[in-house]
């Protein structure tokens, strides 16, 4: 249902967000990150197969990452990683509205790197 949830969410923002897969588990995510090859996900720590963690260590690629998790323990080992943002479910679309200008700032800054 959270997943479902933040996908509905996410319709608020189609110029910034084109969502290109979904996953219920830790084995699907890997699978279908490694094949889709996106430029950001969100991912649950806490997943059936693997954790959040877990699956970033056998990524190919890794991409942008947006935590999107129950479990707020997690946030400084999360920071560790490519993420750019933080949500603790249940996620509210004025804190989703944070992200996606986070995201903006983030890929302004990237292009004009280039």
């Amino acid at each position: 249902m959270a997943r479902q949830r933040l996908e509905k969410l996410l319709l608020n923002f189609p110029e910034i967000i084109e969502i290109i897969g979904s996953a219920k588990n830790g084995m699907d995510a890997l699978n279908q990150i490694n094949h889709l090859k996106p430029d950001l996900i969100f991912l649950d720590i806490e997943m059936p197969g693997l954790t959040g963690f877990e699956l970033i260590e056998r990524l190919h690629k890794i991409p942008l990452i947006v935590f999107c998790t129950a479990h707020d323990e997690y946030s400084l080992q999360a920071f560790e990683t490519n993420c750019i943002d933080y949500l603790v479910k249940p996620v509210r679309l004025e804190r989703l509205e944070k992200t996606m200008k986070k995201l903006q700032q983030f890929k302004g800054s990237s292009e004009s790197q280039n």
